[in-house]
């Protein structure tokens, strides 16, 4: 089996990581996978929002549509690591290996053309804005109505598992959540005399109280207050503004209603004890990742016979990935991939491990080897 040039790879890799761009914003990213794509003259294309792209092949017979995703976009985080590609973009980096990501998918493409197809059809998924959790609605907002696809794959990086380790399950492999913002309207009021105002702060109290009683995932849900403002630096005045963010985070969409409701509703309860107006919003909805047994199993059987070590996983991720709105509409899995020991996820000195793209490219030109061969 002719394989991908992997030095090549790694050093597209350390080019993406040297410019990355923040979620909705990847424009030169998404441009440069496309050039790159349209090189090797076997795909058609398919524009599924601002930045994102569907790059399809398709075999002679018919059979299974897979569609395998990657990530475009990058974190505002300051990179602090000091190798020759780091990122050249003030206050913002690749720190969830989404360079990695899309360099497999590179590498797969690279495949499918050595590797000619008999059946069936592949699409290769550059999605965006995958942090902010509204890429993939924005992809199934704008999906061609004539693709049907029977099956979405992607992986994770995992960092601080065992190197090459398959983790997966089925049914809820990463959590819902949502960003929930509470805006608080009260009246100032001169510090010496706060009886003749209404300050926010007693109302963010108790709500960060009742927010404090959801802590255990498995659970009711877990609740995490992120951030909290109350007024200005003006030691004269009692202030009549705050505002309150929140995480909200479930095993499934059902349960993450759940608790907004319950919020809303001790919210409303309180603020109208204080006599204080609010105002409610959510942002970054993520949906629950489910992974369908059919595609679990297919990559259970891919990874056995490819001899690589598969642990089923016995809980969920608490983190989200906005693969779930994919996994909601069609059958897939999203797995991940053991990184060794590095630097964690979202840190400011973390750096994909460029040893991992074989192995990805491994496990999704097996799945279209074991299927649509």
């Amino acid at each position: 089996m002719l394989q991908p040039n992997l030095k090549t790879l790694v050093d597209l890799r350390k080019s993406f990581h040297k410019y990355p761009e923040l979620s909705g914003k990847e424009k030169s990213t998404s441009e440069k996978l496309k050039n790159l794509l349209k090189n090797l003259n076997l795909f058609h294309f398919n524009k599924v929002g601002k930045h994102a792209f569907l790059a399809t092949v398709s075999g002679k017979q018919k059979g299974l549509h897979i569609v395998f995703r990657a990530e475009l976009d990058a974190l505002p985080i300051t990179e602090n690591n000091q190798f020759e590609y780091k990122s050249l973009q003030p206050k913002v980096s690749h720190k969830c290996g989404h360079d990695g990501h899309m360099t497999i998918l590179v590498g797969l493409a690279q495949w499918l053309k050595q590797n000619p197809i008999e059946k069936g059809k592949v699409s290769l998924l550059f999605q965006s804005a995958e942090e902010t959790g509204m890429g993939a609605a924005d992809v199934l907002k704008n999906w061609p109505k004539n693709i049907k696809p029977d099956l979405f794959f992607a992986l994770h990086n995992l960092p601080n598992q065992t190197f090459g380790s398959i983790h997966c399950k089925s049914g809820t492999f990463s959590s819902a959540s949502k960003g929930v913002i509470i805006n608080f309207t009260g009246k100032e009021s001169h510090a010496a005399e706060p009886q003749n105002g209404k300050n926010p702060i007693s109302a963010i109290g108790k709500i960060s109280e009742f927010a404090a009683k959801y802590r255990n995932l498995k659970g009711k849900g877990l609740i995490t207050v992120i951030h909290t403002k109350v007024g200005s630096k003006a030691f004269g005045t009692s202030p009549g503004k705050g505002v309150l963010m929140l995480t909200l985070r479930t095993q499934t969409n059902e349960k993450l209603s759940t608790i907004e409701n319950a919020l809303k509703a001790f919210t409303e309860k309180v603020c109208n004890e204080e006599g204080i107006e609010f105002s409610f919003s959510d942002t970054e909805h993520f949906f629950h990742t489910y992974n369908s047994s059919k595609a679990v199993k297919m990559l259970q059987t891919v990874c056995n016979e490819q001899g690589l070590q598969y642990q089923k996983m016995e809980l969920p991720f608490a983190w989200s990935e906005d693969f779930g709105r994919f996994t909601h509409k069609y059958s897939g899995a999203l797995f991940a991939v053991g990184a060794g020991n590095q630097e964690p996820l979202h840190s400011p000195s973390y750096d994909f491990n460029d040893d991992l793209i074989p192995i990805g490219i491994q496990v999704f030109a097996s799945l279209i080897k074991k299927y649509l061969a």
